[in-house]
């Protein structure tokens, strides 16, 4: 998956600074080095410079790698926020995706610290499957269904949902999205109180 901008053209310069001041501040808040925390992501410590930056545009598994090491949540890596009012309009803001474009999530907003959350839609195309590593000890997922019908929830035990439907479920075991026979839109509520 990659990070899609389907924002203005000077968007992906906020969320790179983003991520580049809150990659920072998170390593030196626990006193990590570029490399400790390269080593504890997986990824180069070339790479890991390059973020912390503002230069380069990192593929999800980089993201959530760092989120994974840091013990922060995804949303809080790029969370481009501090103004007390925003407005996201349709096909604005960060969308992650799946290279064959099954799977879009576009984050719509999110909050850190005590009671930290993101609120994502998700549009999966028809037949389109996905299988989630497992987030953070704690995490639960909310999952209403505005569209279509989904096959969701930890991977032994998946639930069928429909428009109009709400599941939640510990997110941290692997789970699945899958869209059960047409386009899928729903709301995912990732919780890391």
């Amino acid at each position: 998956m990659f990070f899609m901008m389907n924002t203005e053209a000077g968007d992906h310069t906020v969320i790179s600074q983003a991520l580049a001041k809150n990659l920072k501040d998170y390593r030196e808040r626990q006193g990590l080095s570029l490399s400790e925390l390269a080593k504890k992501a997986n990824i180069g410590k070339s790479t890991l410079s390059v973020l912390e930056t503002g230069n380069g545009n990192p593929n999800i598994e980089t993201v959530w790698a760092l989120a994974i090491a840091l013990k922060v949540p995804f949303g809080q890596l790029i969370d481009t926020s501090g103004a007390e009012i925003r407005l996201i309009k349709k096909g604005e803001g960060i969308s992650v995706d799946t290279k064959d474009k099954s799977m879009i999530a576009g984050l719509l907003t999110s909050r850190t610290g005590r009671g930290a959350f993101e609120l994502y839609q998700v549009d999966l195309s028809q037949k389109a499957k996905r299988k989630a590593e497992a987030h953070k000890k704690g995490t639960f997922e909310h999952i209403y269904v505005i569209k279509g019908k989904l096959i969701t929830g930890p991977v032994e035990s998946t639930l069928t949902l429909q428009a109009g439907d709400l599941a939640s479920f510990p997110a941290d075991t692997p789970h699945v999205y899958e869209a059960f026979s047409s386009e899928v839109i729903a709301l995912v509520l990732m919780d890391y109180s």
